[in-house]
């Protein structure tokens, strides 16, 4: 049987940055072009240590690692020039995934890097 997935912290989800926003809902969607649109062009992406720079190369490790996952929005903790939010993230959908906290940096309304680590 499969259980439940978790529900988006409601003000959680309210208070994201409009670029991270386009993140979630991209992955929501199943968006891979949505997702690196949220990017600059040189934006970064470190993953547990992996680095992806530009929309292409974000794009490429979107579709092949993220899109097609779960993402859930627990908590957000807004700075000056982005915000670091705790989610949820379940590769395959199937609620076998991991915490982790995601450190963005926003610039000209688009996500500028993104850093992520394991809660």
């Amino acid at each position: 049987m499969r259980s439940t997935p978790e529900a988006h912290e409601p003000k959680a989800l309210s208070s994201l940055d409009p670029a991270v926003r386009a993140y979630v809902d991209a992955v929501d969607a199943g968006d891979a072009d949505a997702l690196a649109a949220a990017f600059h062009e040189d934006g970064t992406v470190t993953d547990t240590g992996r680095r992806f720079q530009g929309r292409d190369a974000i794009r490429a490790w979107a579709a092949d690692e993220v899109i097609g996952g779960r993402v859930t929005v627990l908590g957000n903790t807004p700075g000056a020039d982005g915000s670091t939010v705790l989610l949820r993230f379940d590769p395959e959908g199937l609620l076998a995934g991991f915490r982790a906290h995601y450190a963005f940096t926003v610039k000209d309304g688009l996500i500028h890097r993104v850093s992520m680590n394991y809660a």
